[in-house]
């Protein structure tokens, strides 16, 4: 387990840096909220939801912010974020723990979000089969992941062309680090899961593109 955990995060020595970075791009998480919340989250219904990779909790504050009575858990395996996440005073529980090991029951939860994750997992199809062990047979798991722009889909904000170079020099550093995950590809992990319905969609947030996967146990 030890060397799965060490690979599936961010460095604590970047910790810092791409919480700045996350900070200039903060409007992202606020409009991933909103779209979450309206789609998936009734008003009236306190959901019990999980965050994947919660990073410094700006998702989870968020979602707190427009979903009140929702109780909401994050999980990262980065030690960095717990000392982010004190400064969130509100309905946020989180605990550093591996996608592929989950701390949680069956059929624990009602929503499973996750934001920029899921190109970065060395095992995604085993990641997505515990968010199916761990979801009620009523769950989904709302999947946000990055591809690039296309021509026709817009220019890239300061802020991303400033990631891309971040990213450059942490490729050198970490080789095996995949950069994006094609379309394809999510297709192709999502048939190797137990999951029974799948759905991917396309949507721009901030001059940046991501892949919307919509993963449901029945």
């Amino acid at each position: 387990m030890s060397s799965k955990i060490k690979k599936e995060k961010i460095p604590e020595f970047f910790a810092s840096l791409y919480y700045e970075l996350a900070s200039l791009n903060y409007q992202l998480y606020i409009d991933v909220a909103k779209e979450i919340s309206h789609e998936f989250i009734p008003e009236n219904e306190a959901f019990i939801i999980l965050d994947i990779g919660a990073g410094p909790g700006f998702l989870m504050a968020e979602i707190a912010e427009q979903r009140p009575i929702a109780k909401l858990y994050g999980i990262d395996l980065t030690r960095k974020w717990s000392e982010y996440l004190q400064q969130n005073k509100r309905q946020l529980d989180f605990c550093l723990a591996d996608i592929n090991f989950l701390p949680f029951p069956e059929n624990n939860f009602d929503l499973i979000i996750s934001t920029g994750v899921l190109h970065a997992l060395r095992g995604p199809e085993g990641a997505l089969n515990e968010c199916y062990r761990v979801l009620r047979s009523t769950g989904k798991a709302v999947i946000y992941d990055p591809i690039p722009l296309s021509h026709k889909t817009g220019t890239l904000s300061l802020e991303n062309r400033i990631k891309g170079l971040i990213y450059k020099f942490y490729k050198k550093i970490f080789p095996g680090h995949p950069k994006y995950l094609p379309p394809e590809k999510a297709r192709d992990i999502i048939a190797h899961t137990k999951f029974i319905k799948g759905k991917i969609e396309s949507r721009i947030f901030e001059n940046q593109n991501y892949l919307k996967i919509i993963l449901e146990k029945c």
